[in-house]
């Protein structure tokens, strides 16, 4: 599930101990702190104050923030990983959008380049005149995908018309499935006798197109045989192949076999 960030959060409280983050602790030990600490802080809490307020999803893809950031430097993708100090992997595979960046990378990024990932995430929204609505803002730091209604009939019945088209046209399932936009494993999943039918029915085809050839290639052969026999001559291979116009053509077993058999006919 994507991070929700709501009014409702315990932001005072540490979620490890519970304690009040309000009131400082002498006896723990003072770290160093940087700029980038407070900085980051400052961000985060505009992140969560403007959760409050927000009445509409926001969705970050960090691949095309990455990317801006990369045209408006002029950085390649080796340059921009050296300037943020992360490997070039790891930044290829953020401007890809095949990885995602955790928040504390995110942070890093966009403070070396003096940008504000608060005022992207969120924008410069105005506060609302009245009381707040009772609807719970969310950011989305995931994309979220739209979720599609499946007619599942005119599915089925899409499919059962592939199965009467001729065995000669049999598609695959891979190509019916990308024709109707839907993943083999759930077009198996709900219509499962539909999809096994139509698979069937295209390694039939594949082994009739086979046979198809092998008759084909079998014919000529016997013609090129006829015709070395009636001049009393056993051809070679090569001469076979030359004959028919298939240079190499018995490089492979098939043709090898398909030449034993057009010789043991009459």
């Amino acid at each position: 599930m994507p991070a929700v960030l709501h009014d409702r959060s315990h932001v005072i409280r540490c979620p490890w101990c519970a304690g009040d983050l309000r009131l400082a602790d002498e006896s723990l030990p003072l770290v160093p702190r940087d700029h980038f600490d407070f900085w980051a802080a400052s961000e985060i809490g505009a992140i969560i104050a403007t959760a409050s307020q927000c009445q509409r999803t926001i969705n970050w893809d960090p691949h095309l923030a990455f990317r801006a950031i990369c045209d408006a430097h002029r950085l390649t993708p080796g340059a921009f990983a050296r300037a943020i100090g992360t490997g070039k992997l790891t930044t290829w595979c953020w401007l890809q959008g095949k990885a995602r960046p955790s928040l504390p990378s995110a942070l890093r990024v966009y403070h070396r380049f003096g940008l504000s990932l608060a005022a992207h995430l969120t924008g410069k929204q105005p506060l609302p005149d009245g009381p707040p609505s009772p609807r719970q803002g969310e950011i989305h730091l995931r994309s979220r995908r739209r979720a599609r209604a499946i007619d599942w009939e005119s599915i089925r019945r899409e499919l059962f018309a592939e199965l009467q088209r001729p065995i000669s046209e049999a598609p695959t399932l891979l190509a019916v499935s990308r024709r109707l936009d839907l993943a083999r494993r759930t077009l198996r999943v709900h219509a499962s006798e539909l999809c096994a039918q139509i698979a069937q029915r295209h390694r039939q085809r594949v082994r009739l197109e086979a046979d198809q050839r092998a008759a084909l290639l079998s014919a000529e052969l016997r013609a090129a045989l006829k015709a070395f026999r009636s001049r009393r001559k056993d051809p070679t291979w090569r001469e076979l192949a030359a004959a028919i116009g298939r240079p190499n053509l018995f490089n492979s077993t098939y043709a090898r076999r398909i030449l034993f058999d057009a010789k043991q006919l009459p």
